[in-house]
């Protein structure tokens, strides 16, 4: 259960596609997996995201909460996203492009985000890669690090003892 907001980040930031919504980027990128190119849906999976804050845990969703995130994809036609989050989680812009002074940095390379695109089960996905180190999430200031490591010190508890993550 406390993977659900980094799955949410991931699913909102790395699978860099979006749902239908009230966010709009600048434009849909181009995005080529397995040899095919098409456009990311920005709006769609930002929907995804919005519609899904409630599975959230609380501590978790403190550390995401009215944050700037800026997601890097190696490798990518478009390699960096910058994600506004209000205090109910929800994505309220997507921009294309660097954050200027983002709270958390989500690093992924091209190939994570077409599998997490293209998987059936993009949470089970993003899982295995975030546990593999395919996905790394880091704060980005003294605090925001600080939050980042207690989560993340949450995380590991809680599948210690066999809670859902």
């Amino acid at each position: 259960m406390y993977r659900t907001l980094l799955v949410t980040l991931i699913l909102a930031v790395a699978l860099v596609a979006g749902v239908t919504g009230p966010v709009s980027a600048q434009s849909n990128p181009p995005i080529t997996c397995g040899g095919e190119t098409g456009e990311i849906q920005i709006d769609q999976v930002v929907a995804v995201y919005n519609n899904n804050t409630d599975a959230v845990p609380s501590m978790v969703g403190s550390v995401a909460a009215s944050n700037t995130t800026e997601l890097q994809v190696k490798n990518a036609a478009q390699q960096n996203y910058t994600l506004q989050a209000d205090g109910s989680l929800e994505i309220t812009s997507v921009e294309l492009g660097a954050a200027e002074d983002p709270n958390v940095i989500v690093k992924t390379d091209r190939q994570t985000a077409c599998s997490l695109y293209t998987a059936t089960d993009p949470v089970a996905a993003f899982n295995q890669a975030y546990d593999s180190g395919e996905i790394t999430i880091e704060g980005a200031g003294t605090i925001d690090k600080a939050k980042m490591f207690i989560v993340e010190r949450a995380i590991d508890l809680a599948g210690m003892f066999g809670t859902a993550a």
